[in-house]
């Protein structure tokens, strides 16, 4: 929730749900591209830095004058792209292939996602630290993740299982 000066502006999201604009599927050439969109991360009021020629909303900017909220692909792709630099990690002979199978298997799908894979959330919602626990399983090398996930309590499961509630 964001409430703004003197209640102004006041936006109210439902964590875990998608965003009204979010893009839908299906792709003009399923059999070409296969299930679009692939899978969602977060995008909705994600504080990022302000530039000094950006010119947003004062509204929207934080406290701290210096960061500022957003929404959108630009905002949950630093997600998706931060996930697959893990992945890459775990092992320097994972192929783009490798990693799409790690992040595509390894999602959360819930009541909200509902049946997957589907034309809104794709295979479902980016499961960051299963999908790096399952490419450390396969992989050499260890990156140090540790924590619990916030969204299951169940461990992760290695190679390519679909995760589901």
């Amino acid at each position: 929730e964001w409430d703004g000066e003197d209640d102004c502006c006041k936006v109210i999201f439902n964590l875990g749900d998608i965003l009204d604009f979010s893009s839908s599927g299906p792709s003009a050439n399923v059999t070409f591209t296969g299930v679009k969109p692939d899978i969602a991360a977060p995008g909705a009021l994600i504080a990022s830095t302000l530039s000094s020629d950006a010119n947003p909303d004062r509204i929207l900017i934080m406290p701290d004058g210096k960061h500022f909220l957003q929404a959108g692909t630009s905002m949950s792709a630093p997600f998706v792209s931060g996930s697959i630099a893990l992945i890459f990690s775990a092992s320097s002979n994972y192929t783009n292939e490798d990693v799409k199978k790690y992040l595509l298997t390894n999602v959360t799908v819930d009541e909200v996602v509902g049946d997957a894979p589907n034309n809104r959330w794709g295979y479902g919602k980016l499961n960051i630290q299963h999908a790096v626990e399952a490419a450390l399983a396969d992989g050499v090398t260890d990156i140090g993740l540790s924590g619990s996930d916030a969204n299951s309590s169940e461990p992760a499961q290695g190679g390519c299982s679909l995760l589901t509630r």
